[in-house]
């Protein structure tokens, strides 16, 4: 049975078809050790649909989802959580919610970005920096919170460094929010203003432990939190920067396990340690006595 031309017609348009590298949008085409599963010119509707098919954004679009749903139910856990806290004040409150709200904007802005980028030039352009947005949130979501517990017992040094990693933050915000950061030609810009930011986190650290003493408790329970975090950043962007493992096979991890992937598993594991990591510290200040 034959399908007539008006229906054929909208049959062919309800399909998503792959492309290979060399037929796909230019603007897709980043990493060229990716060599076939592309998407293109595809409108809302079948960017939707695209979800539930198999191509070299699927994985990147579900890693951050998934962990973006997670944290939307973790929101209601931990605004349980600091309500029923007898010691906390309106800022611990306000210190623990922004972290799991940021964290789900970061992962829904990622998701958004990896879903829709097939759309045309300009929605991957608008996607995409609605992506670099979202990571800048998500980063800052995680350093003022814990900073906030981490500096519990000194208020005015809690005051200096949130200003002075609030004139980072300001400086990369201004970046992220340039046309031209989410551009190709600056793909390692962006790498080293994400990266700044980051270490931007460890004089404070390094200051927090000269406070309390390496021998001390906190620190001691703390401190491998820490360094876990960026042993797990550091090696996402290891992935991230050296496009492994498509670069030494390429064509053979375009719909699974390359690089960008890897990168979205880490990024996911530092936002869940953080986490973690923050709902612990603000359980330990809040129930110690500060040193005198």
């Amino acid at each position: 049975m034959f399908l007539s031309s008006g229906k054929l017609l909208r049959y062919m348009s309800n399909l998503i078809i792959l492309y290979d590298y060399h037929e796909a949008p230019p603007f897709l085409t980043g990493n060229p050790h990716i060599k076939s599963g592309y998407r293109g010119y595809l409108p809302t509707k079948l960017c939707f649909r695209s979800l539930f098919t198999l191509h070299n954004e699927s994985i990147n679009v579900w890693s951050h989802l998934l962990v973006g749903l997670y944290f939307f139910y973790q929101y209601f856990m931990d605004f349980s959580l600091i309500t029923n806290e007898e010691h906390a004040t309106i800022y611990d409150q306000l210190a623990f919610i922004s972290m799991v709200i940021a964290i789900q904007i970061a992962m829904f802005a990622s998701a958004a970005y990896h879903l829709f980028n097939c759309q045309s030039q300009d929605a991957h352009s608008k996607f995409l920096l609605i992506d670099c947005i979202g990571i800048a949130i998500g980063l800052s979501g995680c350093f003022f919170p814990v900073m906030h517990y981490a500096f519990y017992c000194f208020p005015e040094l809690k005051i200096f460094y949130g200003v002075t990693l609030g004139a980072v933050f300001g400086a990369a915000g201004y970046f992220v929010t340039r046309p031209w950061f989410g551009d190709k030609n600056s793909t390692y810009f962006r790498i080293v203003t994400y990266s700044l930011v980051s270490l931007s986190g460890i004089i404070p650290s390094a200051h927090w432990v000269i406070l309390y003493g390496v021998k001390s408790e906190i620190v001691a329970l703390f401190l491998p939190r820490i360094a876990l975090l960026y042993f797990f950043g550091g090696t996402g962007a290891f992935f991230y920067v050296t496009r492994l493992p498509e670069v030494l096979l390429p064509g053979k991890f375009d719909i699974f396990g390359h690089s960008h992937q890897i990168w979205h598993v880490f990024a996911a594991i530092v936002f869940i340690v953080g986490h973690k990591t923050q709902q612990d510290l603000f359980l330990y200040v809040t129930s110690h006595i500060c040193p005198t």
